[in-house]
């Protein structure tokens, strides 16, 4: 029992197990802290990255929705102007066309004027004619009562 016990023996397998505590430490973890290390910084990029292209996209989301807003601002205004210039020219259209009914009506009721005018001359001149006409008939002849009513019948219908 003495070899189980024994403290040489147990100091070669202190000294054995930290050589390769020591040998284990140097060949793996090392080299797995390096990796890890260098992996965590590499994460750490590509969330910056991405919380950086997060606040872009948000920038530009926020731009965009300005951009919106005015170009939607602009378009009322178009519309608004484009109705205040169509009202406009509907008004000055109306005013165009009353101003032209109004020509119309004064033409027409010249034209009126003038055809009565040249209306009541003709029946005058008819007049004339037909009282012209009564008068040779009167005096080409003597006439009757029968003859009398007769020609006032026929100038009656004649006129």
């Amino acid at each position: 029992m003495e070899g189980f016990f024994n403290p040489v023996s147990i100091l070669l397998h202190m000294l054995n197990a930290a050589i390769l505590g020591g040998a284990l430490y140097y060949l793996l973890y090392r080299p797995v802290r390096r990796f890890m290390l260098a992996r965590q910084e590499t994460i750490q990029s590509k969330l910056d990255d991405a919380a950086a292209a997060a606040r872009l996209a948000e920038e530009s989301r926020a731009n965009n929705e300005l951009a919106a807003r005015e170009a939607e601002r602009k378009a009322a205004g178009i519309i608004t102007d484009g109705t205040k210039i169509a009202q406009a020219r509907a008004e000055e259209i109306l005013l165009q066309a009353r101003e032209e009914a109004v020509r119309t009506a004064r033409r027409a009721k010249s034209d009126a004027e003038k055809m009565l005018i040249e209306a009541r001359e003709t029946m005058r001149d008819q007049a004339a004619d037909l009282a012209l006409k009564m008068a040779e008939k009167l005096i080409a002849r003597d006439i009757s009562r029968e003859d009398h009513t007769r020609l006032i019948n026929e100038l009656i219908e004649r006129l």
